[in-house]
């Protein structure tokens, strides 16, 4: 029987939109167009994905662009302005918390970011959390999963995961856990009532 769900956080709980704070930084539509994407939509993610720390790899990206190097500067102090949260997903959330299902987060997060992620009000939602930044590994490394288990007694039979990522779900389906691969809240749903976690 589940009882246990676990959380990926950016497009799922969050998503991210960077775009909207560098329009009113970058005036010119076609050097906006450019950094768009091809640095935030392409090699951010890239040069960032799963590192503890931003800084160093906001370096790398300004020595490849170091025409953008004033706005890359920018990101750190103003990355919690480009997050949304994603209503729907969160109301999930609750709503399993209602029901006295065990929530817990797993992600790929900088320690820079994770100031602002606790300040998010449906942070203190989960029992549990588990942050790349505050380790030496990140998905899909299967030692961060068997982290979580540890630490908070998580049998992976019990539980589902939750992610936008296939090879994140897939590493998680080779640890034992039934996966979710996120493409929006009403999918979601209904794979949760489809695992008995929440009613049709």
């Amino acid at each position: 029987m589940k009882n246990t769900v676990i959380f990926d956080l950016f497009q799922v709980l969050i998503d991210w939109q960077p775009d909207p704070f560098y329009t009113d930084i970058i005036r010119d539509k076609k050097r906006f167009s450019y950094f768009s994407d091809t640095i935030l939509h392409k090699d951010f993610g890239r040069f960032t994905d799963g590192v503890p720390v931003l800084k160093p790899a906001l370096e790398l990206l300004k020595e490849k662009y170091p025409d953008f190097s004033e706005e890359l500067d920018m990101y750190i102090d103003n990355e919690h302005k480009m997050i949304n949260v994603i209503d729907d997903t969160v109301n999930i959330a609750k709503e399993l918390k209602d029901k006295g299902i065990k929530l817990y987060m797993l992600s790929n997060i900088s320690i820079e970011s994770i100031s602002w992620l606790k300040k998010e009000p449906f942070f203190p939602l989960f029992d549990g959390v588990v942050l790349s930044g505050e380790l030496d590994f990140a998905k899909p490394d299967p030692r961060i999963f068997q982290y979580l288990f540890d630490k908070y007694n998580i049998k992976p039979e019990e539980a589902v995961f939750i992610d936008d990522r296939l090879e994140n779900t897939q590493t998680a389906k080779n640890m034992g856990l039934d996966s979710v691969l996120f493409t929006n809240p009403d999918n979601l749903r209904k794979e949760l009532v489809s695992y008995n976690l929440l009613p049709q």
